[in-house]
């Protein structure tokens, strides 16, 4: 496996998950093998990109520097090849049942559960999925903006509040997607026109 794409895997885990980074985690994420990884590292450090610390336990971990993780995201490998295989599978999936295209004016449709797993995993960035671009891109801003404002002892609570909203609001966002053939907004028109 090429430096750079372990180089790319890594910051891919640091940004979108809360999984410890430990060379055996980086290795069953990246694929790559032992030496791979280790060089990728290094190299990582000796350009200031990763930082060197251990937990409590002595484990030595990897931090990427200058860069937040997920407030809420996976905390093992497991979740997120999971997650990841979810994704793969819901990028190929068609609606299932017969005429399912036909009900939705030629166009694949989304699956419900997908969606709802997608936003209740990641919050807003599930959204992505089967909500209009501007519904999913304004509460992403928020949970940035949030992130970096607010203390984890303060968004703990709070996202665990926001995520199972997020779910129900997927599930929503998919059902409207099938139901109207398209991405269709939950807001009120007169605040879809204070969107766009």
């Amino acid at each position: 496996m090429k430096q750079s794409d372990i180089e790319r895997r890594v910051l891919q885990l640091w940004t979108s998950t809360n999984v410890p980074m430990t060379l055996a985690n980086v290795q069953a994420y990246t694929g790559a093998t032992r030496v791979e990884v280790q060089k990728a590292l290094d190299a990582m450090a000796s350009a200031q990109v990763v930082e060197l610390d251990s937990d409590d336990a002595g484990n030595l971990l990897y931090i990427v520097s200058g860069s937040a993780r997920m407030p809420r995201g996976a905390t093992t490998i497991g979740e997120v090849m999971k997650l990841e295989q979810l994704r793969g599978e819901v990028g190929m999936a068609k609606v299932g049942g017969g005429g399912s295209l036909a009900r939705t004016g030629g166009v694949e449709g989304k699956s419900v559960v997908a969606s709802g797993l997608l936003s209740f995993f990641l919050g807003p960035f599930g959204f992505l999925y089967a909500a209009p671009v501007v519904e999913a891109v304004v509460p992403i801003a928020v949970l940035m903006g949030l992130s970096a404002l607010l203390p984890q002892a303060l968004l703990s609570p709070i996202m665990a509040v926001a995520l199972p909203i997020c779910g129900i609001a997927g599930v929503v966002y998919a059902v409207r997607h099938n139901k109207n053939g398209r991405r269709t907004s939950l807001l009120p028109e007169k605040s879809q026109k204070l969107l766009r």
